[in-house]
C-alpha cells in the first residue's frame, strides 16, 4: 500500500513533492539510501553494492514544514544535477 503523500501527518496540511540535495566536489546529488550497514575498504571508503541503491524522494508540508522521506521501490542510479 503506497503511503498518502497529499496530507501531513503532523499537522494535515498539505504536502509538496521534492528533493534534498547533497553537496559534492563540483556539484550538487540526490541522497541515496543504501541496504545493509556502512563497511568501509582499506582505504577507508564507504563500500556498497551499487545495484542496492535508491533515489530518496523528500516531501514538505507547506503549512509547518515537515520532511518525510520515501526510498523508491525500484533501484536507481542517483542522478548528478
Amino acid at each position: 500500500m503506497q503511503p498518502d503523500r497529499t496530507r501531513c501527518p503532523e499537522c494535515g496540511g498539505t504536502m509538496e513533492i521534492g528533493f534534498t540535495l547533497d553537496s559534492t566536489e563540483g556539484g550538487f546529488k540526490v541522497p541515496s539510501w543504501v541496504a545493509g550497514t556502512p563497511v568501509k575498504n582499506w582505504l577507508g571508503m564507504l563500500k556498497y553494492d551499487r545495484k542496492t541503491l535508491r533515489q530518496i524522494l523528500t516531501d514538505r508540508c507547506a503549512s509547518c514544514g515537515f520532511l518525510k522521506s520515501y526510498a523508491k521501490d525500484r533501484p536507481t542510479k542517483t542522478p548528478s544535477l
